[in-house]
């Protein structure tokens, strides 16, 4: 079946909440979802494929990208995982070229 929506859960410290979207209004009553609908649905969806598409084959290619988000890495657990010290130690030898 072809996909009609989605939706996304926001996880912040104390705000928990739903956001999501759909060609119709599918979302449940009880949701706490803002439930809004898209007349660009389709464009969303084409847009939506074709990021994943250039991801996924920059990926195959050996192309991983460090690239947050401003503010995204205020709350994250990762770090033992974070590659951004890792950037921001290459950019500074860039520097100092």
């Amino acid at each position: 079946e072809p996909v009609e929506g989605v939706f996304f859960a926001q996880m912040k410290p104390r705000d928990l909440k739903g956001v999501g979207f759909s060609r119709t209004p599918h979302f449940p009553e009880k949701s706490k979802s803002s439930g809004s609908v898209r007349s660009d649905w389709d464009d969303y969806l084409e847009q939506s494929r074709a990021a994943i598409q250039k991801l996924a084959a920059e990926f195959i290619g050996g192309y991983a990208a460090v690239d947050p988000l401003p503010g995204a890495c205020s709350f994250c657990n990762q770090k033992p995982l974070c590659r951004i010290a890792e950037q921001r130690s290459a950019e500074d030898e860039e520097d100092d070229d």
